[in-house]
């Protein structure tokens, strides 16, 4: 017995590991917005709204935009977004970034901890999402249209909701987040499949039958929601504004090109790969060893290691203290039925904004990754770590002491890219700080 054994109790002893674990947290959460507490403007998008706040017609015009695209909700986000870029203080941005992100953050880790019916899984993945919230120099939710984030925690409620035994009140409450996340962008539409793919994750087929009412109240609002969307865009179309002519992104483009440009929009978002981009058109995709070392030892603070051991950690402590068994109301089959549900979400959660003309000639310009592929930055995470715990639980038992030594080497790897990604994200802070907005390569 350790001489601190002696002094706490356990009770003790787990209390102080949760105030740990619950203050590196908070550090977690604060670190990236108040490193980017000056970014106000990193991409075109945010000139023109700080252009509308002193142009009335700058301002119409892309309210117009908006409208010609059917999105109702335009005047309301506009409207938001000008507020926030007007405010002087930076309190309030750190804020609403941390606020945004962090409803992102504890609706995965919700979802995840009653999907492994284990607390503990839900500080592994907070820790995680927040250590790989890795910046761009593209156009990047969290640096920009932060509400557009909030819409992306409808579908993480929705999927801890769909565990949940069914009921009238459950399919209301289903229903309405569904809502929430749909008037915040059109893209988000695809959650409605949240139900039903999380229940056939969960149960198999046979959840299938029971779930006919639910989709027929998410059939009705869909419907209603595309007769709003079609009657805007013919009524701004009676004005001579067609949605193809006003704005590149709004008309669909029916070709192969959607599918690279689904995957580049997708896996752009991985953590750490910014480090590795090479943004300029000219040269390779990627930048060599020494170059990444360059760009990591460039933006590395000495607390940034703080960051790396926290994710380090809560890696390590998964691999080591989280079993996975059939005890936990889901079989092996069931996490590998919902890393399906997770690889389709990843890729699906793009294929709107891939399927438009604007963003296939984008994707081959390296503008990416896009504000979406914050969303699958999310999902490819959560991915990860049902990944890594299944693997402890079915294969690492099998390896010994092999296992144990396999465990503490990705827990080191996960350690280094958040090192990676946090160092990235100062020198992208720093990159927008001397000038407003530019593209490697553009």
């Amino acid at each position: 017995m350790s001489r601190f054994a002696l002094f706490f109790s356990e009770s003790q002893r787990s209390r102080m590991l949760k105030a740990i674990v619950a203050v590196m947290l908070c550090w977690f959460a604060l670190e990236p917005a108040l490193m980017s507490s000056e970014v106000r403007v990193s991409n075109a998008d945010d000139e023109l709204y700080v252009e509308g706040l002193n142009n009335f017609g700058t301002a119409t015009d892309y309210r117009i935009f908006d409208y010609s695209i059917g999105r109702f909700y335009g005047g309301l986000k506009f409207y938001l977004w000008e507020h926030l870029l007007a405010l002087e203080s930076a309190v309030w941005l750190i804020f609403w970034r941390t606020l945004a992100y962090a409803s992102v953050v504890i609706s995965a880790a919700w979802f995840m901890a009653r999907w492994f019916s284990h607390g503990g899984i839900a500080w592994v993945l907070m820790a995680i999402l927040w250590g790989g919230l890795a910046f761009a120099y593209s156009y990047h939710a969290y640096l920009s249209p932060i509400f557009l984030v909030f819409g992306w925690s409808a579908g993480w409620v929705m999927a801890g909701l769909s565990l949940e035994p069914d009921s009238s009140r459950n399919r209301q409450f289903l229903v309405t987040v569904f809502f929430l996340g749909l008037i915040i962008h059109e893209n988000n539409i695809g959650f409605a499949g949240i139900p039903f793919a999380v229940r056939w994750a969960r149960y198999g087929w046979r959840a299938v039958p029971r779930m006919a009412e639910l989709h027929t109240l998410l059939g009705i609002l869909i419907i209603t929601y595309l007769v709003f969307w079609w009657g805007l865009r013919v009524w701004t179309a009676s004005y001579g504004l067609f949605p193809g002519n006003v704005y590149g992104g709004a008309s669909v483009n029916f070709s192969w090109q959607i599918i690279p440009a689904t995957a580049i929009y997708s896996l752009s978002g991985l953590p750490g790969l910014e480090a590795w981009l090479e943004r300029a058109s000219s040269t390779g995709l990627l930048v060599g060893p020494s170059e990444w070392w360059y760009r990591v030892v460039h933006g590395l603070k000495y607390w940034d290691f703080i960051s790396a051991l926290g994710v380090g950690g809560a890696v390590w402590w998964a691999g080591s203290r989280i079993k996975v068994t059939d005890s936990t109301g889901a079989s092996i089959s069931s996490h590998i039925r919902l890393g399906v549900v997770l690889v389709v979400w990843a890729f699906g959660s793009q294929v709107l904004l891939a399927a438009t003309p604007k963003y296939q000639v984008w994707s081959h310009q390296r503008m990416w990754p896009y504000y979406q592929s914050l969303n699958a930055t999310v999902v490819w995470q959560v991915l990860a770590l049902l990944v890594f715990v299944v693997l402890v639980a079915t294969v690492m038992p099998r390896l010994g002491r092999a296992g144990k030594v396999l465990i503490l080497v990705i827990s080191l790897l996960a350690a280094i890219n958040t090192l990676a990604v946090k160092a990235m994200n100062r020198v992208i802070v720093m990159q927008f700080e001397q000038a407003p907005f530019y593209h490697h390569g553009h």
